[in-house]
């Protein structure tokens, strides 16, 4: 069987315009870390300014986008 995180990391980049679960998740993650986003599943333009001062942060590729990088190092903060 394929693991959780084999499947997650081969999930879609999540971008601007993305809507549904998959962005709610993300924005929900952010906001662990303090981003304070509505959580309505619309990566709009709060949520990408959010991701790229995390990105930033944590001195990963500022472009807004949350792509495989972005996955590894969430992950890696929020699992510990």
């Amino acid at each position: 069987p394929v693991q959780q995180d084999q499947m997650l990391a081969a999930l879609p980049t999540i971008k601007r315009g993305v809507t549904g679960e998959k962005a709610r998740l993300l924005q929900q993650n952010l906001n662990s870390f303090g981003c304070g986003l509505k959580e309505d599943g619309k990566f709009g333009p709060a949520s990408v300014a959010a991701l790229k001062a995390w990105q930033t942060k944590y001195r990963l590729a500022a472009d807004g986008s949350y792509g495989p990088k972005s996955y590894q190092k969430m992950k890696e903060l929020i699992e510990g």
